[in-house]
């Protein structure tokens, strides 16, 4: 098992989106954020199976939700969460990040 590690505006996109869910419905909140969990358990089975969007971060789907996860695979198997994106807003917003 890997460690994950969440860059600030990536958990801050993380905690805006599970907001959002929640105030449609409570379970909206919870199939999302079970989304989340399953992407990244895709992510810790095998970060090398996931596209490389621009060298040296990768991209995985959450599934059946319009986000992505944008994650780098650091030393020691720490995955690095440096965006949590809409996949229909500001594309490439999140490169400038570290």
């Amino acid at each position: 098992m890997v460690e994950f590690l969440f860059q600030r505006l990536a958990l801050r996109e993380l905690r805006s989106a599970l907001s959002w869910y929640g105030e449609r419905s409570e379970k909206a909140r919870q199939g999302f954020r079970r989304a989340v969990f399953e992407a990244m358990d895709r992510i810790d089975k095998n970060p090398e199976a996931h596209a490389i969007i621009v060298a040296p971060y990768r991209i995985a789907r959450i599934r059946r939700y319009p986000y992505t996860l944008i994650f780098d695979v650091r030393l020691n198997k720490v995955i690095y969460i440096i965006a949590v994106g809409h996949t229909s807003r500001r594309p490439g917003y999140w490169q400038r990040r570290k």
